[in-house]
């Protein structure tokens, strides 16, 4: 188990050098988690654990979980934001738009409907949409 010092000379020591370093840091931290849950009763999915390597170009092998290695993924999506190795602004906010047009067009018997008042459907879209939109925008 690494110390605090060690974990954060890991974490901002970012040299071509210590990608190596990184990676048994990580292999450490995966185990201590395993056997951490399996104190607790638990188990940790090993077809939903993936790895995401970001400003390296290291091929050595990925950390194992149960004894399998983690699958490397370029990008991920966490709580409906995507998150790639370059940032993935562009593909979060594509998404983004993507879901709410999704979510409108459901919506579109309440938009169609005469019987539903203009605030009524100002406060849906209001609640629904414009909510999923702005979800974890910090503006």
């Amino acid at each position: 188990m690494y110390t605090y010092k060690e974990a954060r000379r890991a974490r901002l020591d970012r040299r071509p050098g210590t990608t190596s370093q990184s990676i048994t840091y990580m292999r450490r931290k995966v185990e201590s988690l395993e056997t951490n849950a399996a104190r607790l009763g638990l188990r940790i999915n090993d077809a939903k654990t993936k790895e995401m390597r970001v400003k390296t170009t290291s091929n050595e092998s990925s950390p194992e979980c149960h004894g399998q290695a983690m699958e490397l993924v370029e990008s991920f999506t966490n709580h409906g934001s995507v998150v790639d190795a370059l940032g993935g602004t562009v593909q979060d906010v594509a998404a983004r738009i993507d879901n709410t047009q999704a979510i409108f067009t459901m919506l579109k018997p309440v938009w169609r409907s005469i019987g539903i008042s203009f605030k009524t459907k100002l406060r849906i879209f209001r609640t629904n949409v414009k909510t999923f939109l702005l979800y974890g925008c910090k503006t």
